[in-house]
Parts: structure tokens; sequence; C-alpha cells
């Protein structure tokens, strides 16, 4: 009984070393063949014992690593299943759509249309024209309230009163005694072409008064553009290497 389990335990023994030594023959073949760094030097027989420990230490240092970053990827993989790729960062200009631009005058009130403006009204007998033409910069304060201070409500309800009394609206009022985009502007280059600068820009109100804009759609008048709509797309490729598709020469006037 006990030699059948003496050679059952030879046996095994033999099997064991067997695979340890099949084992450790891979195992070398795999350090003198492989590209990875390090691995060589652990088989290298030439070597100091102590020599080929420490690379062996390095090299398992590296795997944990390895293993650890794998695992941090794989759990961020999981949380984050969907990755946002740039499929390009080039994308020509002219694949956008052309922006909307604005030009608003510095002279916000024009003196010679307030003045042309005021001889025109019907005014009391006790206001003179020319008191009514300095109490007109009061339309100031309509786009920046409290430029003049806190005391000029009588005068605002004084100018109020007369506007009523003549029909007219404060957006009327600010039309005329603001420049208009013809003569705000004297010329303007459309893809190299000097055209009428009306035909493309048209007035539109913003915190700066009335402006002239191009490529965008005016208030109270959204209809006067449909006529031109076929500007306002995108911004042709074969113009922007040699010279701007909107140039524009403004003129402010007294």
């Amino acid at each position: 009984m006990k030699s059948s389990r003496t050679q059952i335990r030879h046996k095994i023994s033999i099997a064991n070393a067997k695979c340890w030594n099949i084992l450790k023959r891979q195992a070398t073949e795999f350090c003198n063949n492989t590209g990875l760094h390090g691995y060589k030097y652990i088989s290298q027989t030439q070597r100091s014992k102590t020599e080929r420990i420490i690379w062996a230490i390095v090299v398992f240092v590296s795997l944990v690593c390895a293993i650890v970053l794998i695992r941090m990827a794989w759990n961020y993989y999981a949380t984050h299943p969907t990755l946002t790729v740039i499929e390009s960062t080039h994308h020509g200009i002219w694949n956008y759509p052309f922006p909307a631009i604005t030009v608003c005058d510095i002279n916000r009130i024009s003196y010679n249309l307030t003045k042309k403006f005021v001889e025109n009204l019907k005014t009391p007998t006790n206001v003179s024209k020319e008191y009514l033409i300095q109490e007109m910069r009061l339309m100031n304060e309509l786009l920046r309230p409290g430029i003049f201070g806190n005391d000029i409500q009588r005068n605002l309800t004084h100018l109020q009163d007369i506007i009523d009394d003549n029909h007219l609206t404060i957006f009327k009022v600010m039309d005329l005694i603001t420049q208009n985009c013809s003569t705000l502007l004297t010329m303007c280059k459309w893809k190299g072409r000097i055209d009428q600068c009306d035909k493309y820009f048209k007035q539109s109100l913003s915190l700066d008064g009335l402006c002239c804009s191009f490529n965008y759609y005016t208030f109270p008048d959204t209809t006067t553009f449909k006529k031109y709509e076929h500007y306002f797309c995108r911004a042709e490729k074969e113009f922007l290497s040699f010279i701007k598709d909107l140039s524009v020469y403004t003129k402010t006037r007294k």
C-alpha cells in the first residue's frame, strides 16, 4: 500500500518537474526574444544573480503599474461609456454663416438734422426754437437713462407734450434727427465690388440708438431682406484668400 502511494507521489513529482521545466524554458525563450524592455536581462546567465533579481523586481513593478492603469481606464470607461472625439480641427471659414454687422453713429443726434426738424415743428409761443434745439439733446436719455441727472422730469414732460402736439412718435423723431444709412455709410464694397450701402444695410434699433445693420432682420420691417437674401447665406471661399468680403467707409456729420 505504501509502495503504491510512493509510486504515485513519485510520478506526480516527475510530472510537476516536467511542467516546471517547460514553463521555465518557455519563460526563458520569451525573455530572450521579446521586445519588451528589461525581460532579456532576467534570463541572461552571464549576468550576476543580484542584477537579474533587480531587473526582475523592476519588471514586476512595471507590470503591476500597467495593470493598475488598465484597471483605472476600464473603470473610467465603465462609468463614462460615451466618448466625444473631434473629427477634424480644420473647417473652412466659408462653411460658417456670414455674421450680422451693425454700424452705429457716435453722434447719435445730428445738430443739423435736429435744427431742421425743430424748424418744421409747431411749438408753443413761449418756447423758442433755439431752446427746443437744446432740449432735444434729452433724447439721449432714452438710450442712457440718468446721464443728465434726476432733475429733468419736467423738461422731458414738456418735450413729450410738444412731440404729441405734432402727432409724432419717439421712434419717428429719432429717425428724423439721426443720420440715415445712406449718409452715414459713404461707400460699401461687397466681394470686391463697390455698391450702394443702403442696398445691404438697413436701419435697426439698438442700445446705441438707430444704427445700420447688415445681414440682420431689423425691426419693424423684416421683409426688406427677401430681395437680397442670396447675399446673406455664406461667405464664399474664392474671395476669402485675396480680399475682404465686406468693406464699409463711414462719415459722421454734425
